[in-house]
């Protein structure tokens, strides 16, 4: 192939990719609503004849920065801050986080006011339904 042509055709093969992406992405967003969710679960399924969805919801949260300053200088003394967050203020895991803010509720509390929430894409999976 010659390099115009690889060209030509690497430059499709992309917008192809970006349109299909699209289209997955609005697929995705209507089996989201279709799936069925068991209480408190992020992850339902959406059944077909042949084909099962499994649908994952997401979340993005972000710390407010100014507001794990002030919760670092007020709980410092008692260590909880250290074990669940870096210094850039990120929880070093979930699981750290869950468990330092079951030991104090004040702190709980604090560090849930000080994140913003938002929805992310859902993951979508698909597989074959046994016969």
């Amino acid at each position: 192939m010659m390099m115009n042509e690889l060209i030509e055709k690497g430059y499709k093969l992309k917008h192809k990719i970006k349109d299909l992406q699209a289209e997955s992405a609005k697929i995705d967003a209507e089996i989201l609503k279709i799936a069925k969710f068991k209480p408190g679960s992020k992850t339902g399924r959406a059944i077909g004849d042949d084909v099962t969805a499994k649908v994952q919801i997401r979340e993005n949260i972000k710390y407010d920065q100014n507001a794990l300053q002030q919760i670092n200088n007020d709980y410092a003394m008692h260590l909880f801050f250290s074990k669940a967050f870096k210094t850039e203020f990120k929880p070093r895991s979930s699981k750290d986080l869950d468990n330092v803010m079951a030991i104090n509720e004040d702190f709980r509390e604090a560090v849930l006011a000080s994140r913003t929430i938002k929805p992310g894409k859902p993951y979508v999976t698909f597989e074959k339904n046994k016969e």
